[in-house]
């Protein structure tokens, strides 16, 4: 019987030397990973952290006074717009606007744009203001009345001198981008001293420009920009200089915005190797020369 037992346990038991090291080396890894955690436990206890509830109950409190006092003042925000009387943003006070709900920043935005020449002939005028809160206009919108200043003040002991009826009225004169200077672009709702030099910079590269969203390509000139002025400026293309491919030099082409510098050095290459472009549909034979490309490029170039 006691042979049977020994034969089984060295057929199914049996570990070569290889095999033993594994094995212990297993146990002494699985001894480690229970001995390590409750050894440092021993060394490091965790701290206990005394909360007691009543500090729980005045952090709550806390919370919820801050909550109240937020909304107090949302509704005495509201009130103080709600009880104000109509005003006229074209000749309102500062401190009247800033009882509406303009910060300092939007006032100067209205300051400006009334010194420029603007003029708010409506209530929803004022949606057109570049970074003043759209929440804040519509709820002040019912209160906005505009007063009508072309009625002649009347008084009893003067009579309305009918002389200033027919007393001419300043035109305003649309101003065209590739002849202005930049004392007359800085005059411009929206448009200071720096953008005023990128513009005629921008102008000076392209040649004169043919549209006005190429001024969209600047930046800093976002498209609200040229919303604002809409009927203010305009463009005539034919102030616009082109370039001829067929003498343009390397250094003259590289400059222009539109063909820069691999575009240009291709075509000067395509034109030493076949000679002169006979006709604009020649840029096509160039290989990075696309369909949005020559669309592009076209526009300020010619062949003679």
């Amino acid at each position: 019987m006691n042979r049977k037992i020994e034969k089984i346990v060295k057929t199914y038991f049996y570990f070569n030397s290889s095999e033993r090291k594994s094995i212990i080396g297993l146990i002494t890894l699985i001894i480690l990973c229970i001995a390590i955690p409750q050894l440092y436990f021993k060394l490091f206890p965790l701290k206990k952290v005394d909360i007691q509830i009543t500090e729980l109950i005045e952090q709550e409190t806390n919370s919820f006074n801050a909550n109240q006092t937020s909304e107090t003042n949302e509704e005495t925000s509201s009130s103080i717009i709600n009880s104000t009387n109509k005003f006229d943003p074209n000749t309102a006070s500062d401190e009247d606007l800033a009882s509406l709900g303009f910060s300092s920043k939007n006032i100067r935005t209205i300051r400006n744009y009334i010194a420029k020449g603007g003029k708010f002939k409506i209530a929803e005028d004022l949606k057109k203001l570049y970074g003043i809160d759209k929440n804040i206009i519509e709820s002040i919108i019912p209160l906005v009345e505009i007063r009508n200043e072309n009625k002649p003040y009347q008084n009893s002991s003067l009579k309305f001198d009918s002389l200033n009826k027919n007393k001419s009225k300043k035109v305003f004169e649309v101003l065209e981008i590739n002849e202005a200077d930049s004392e007359s672009l800085v005059k411009l709702y929206r448009i200071g001293p720096s953008l005023a030099s990128k513009i005629i910079n921008y102008r000076s590269k392209l040649g004169g420009f043919l549209y006005l969203n190429q001024l969209t390509e600047i930046w800093g000139f976002d498209e609200d920009i040229l919303y604002d002025l809409h009927g203010k400026i305009k463009v005539d293309a034919s102030k616009a200089e082109r370039l001829n491919l067929n003498n343009v030099y390397l250094g003259t082409l590289k400059q222009h915005p539109y063909y820069k510098f691999k575009l240009s050095q291709a075509i000067i290459n395509y034109r030493l190797q076949h000679g002169n472009f006979k006709s604009m549909s020649d840029l096509k034979n160039i290989r990075i020369v696309n369909d949005s490309i020559f669309k592009l490029i076209s526009m300020y170039g010619y062949v003679d």
